[in-house]
């Protein structure tokens, strides 16, 4: 049985602090993690010419953030010959949207036949499933695991202040707290957003912290008082299959707002975002050679 581990692009990789013991038992077979997605691309492109998994077979997907609820929509929509399980150890998925956005996101998954299994923490994945903190046992044929991402080591071993994740901790104007010389942006960065938490990693964090440190820096150089970086959020999508989707409008500080768009409404903004991104790298893919040059 695979186990694909899900990656983002530039590094960041999945959490495996959170569940110590998860792959104990289970050290060989295990694909590489870079790029997860691609290895989740090709595994599932030949799921078809696999009879017996493509018709009753089982997928695993543990963790249901955005990640994962897109993962486990995408695979129920396109295999629907699987039988797809989502774990959570929240006690529902969606808790962060509005109640309207939840019950439609509630209603899609079941319309697609994906089986939720909140307050159900992964706690071992084995060659033929996983076991649960509560001690039950469940079969699957491969296992997704998108439990969510940390940075690299890099800056915690550079001797860098970081959080648990790695991201280095910085102030209102993306200045390492611990060596002011040095800024830090993006996912790297465990920077300070609208309300005061800290920021999530997401395009809606990035891109600010990358327009305003050029600003910051510039400040700096001709001896001004930098004005600090507002990290705010505009929404959240979540594509549920090719067809449909929910999009929460939020508060800048990333709380929900009542303004929801749902169905196909929602899948096409989603779409219209994922290409606007597509677009904005240079060429070839990210982390090829040919979108270094």
């Amino acid at each position: 049985m695979p186990t694909i581990l899900v990656e983002q692009p530039l590094g960041i990789t999945c959490v495996f602090g959170l569940v110590p013991d998860v792959f104990r038992s289970y050290q060989q077979g295990i694909l590489p993690a870079g790029p997860g997605a691609r290895c989740l691309t090709e595994f599932f492109a030949g799921i078809d010419e696999k009879a017996e998994v493509a018709s009753g077979g089982t997928v695993a997907v543990a963790g249901a953030g955005l990640t994962g609820l897109e993962t486990a929509a995408e695979l129920a929509e396109s295999h629907p010959g699987l039988r797809v399980r989502l774990f959570t150890g929240a006690d529902d998925v969606g808790s962060g949207l509005a109640p309207r956005a939840q019950t439609y996101l509630r209603r899609a998954l079941d319309r697609l036949g994906v089986s939720v299994h909140p307050q159900t923490p992964v706690k071992v994945v084995r060659p033929d499933g996983l076991d649960t903190r509560d001690g039950a046992s469940f079969a699957a044929d491969a296992v997704v695991w998108t439990t969510g991402f940390q940075a690299p080591e890099l800056a915690r071993e550079a001797g860098f202040a970081t959080d648990e994740g790695g991201r280095i901790l910085v102030d209102a104007t993306l200045r390492s707290i611990s060596h002011p010389e040095v800024y830090a942006v993006g996912d790297a960065a465990a920077g300070v957003s609208v309300g005061g938490a800290p920021s999530r990693m997401s395009c809606q964090a990035a891109l600010p912290m990358g327009r305003g440190v050029a600003d910051v820096v510039a400040a700096r150089l001709t001896g001004r008082e930098p004005k600090p970086v507002r990290i705010g959020y505009a929404f959240t999508n979540i594509s549920l299959g090719r067809r449909d989707g929910v999009v929460q409008f939020t508060h800048a500080d990333d709380r929900p707002r009542g303004i929801v768009l749902t169905g196909r409404t929602a899948a096409a903004f989603k779409e219209a975002i994922v290409r606007s991104t597509v677009r904005s790298w240079p060429r070839g893919e990210p982390n090829s050679d040919e979108s270094d040059a």
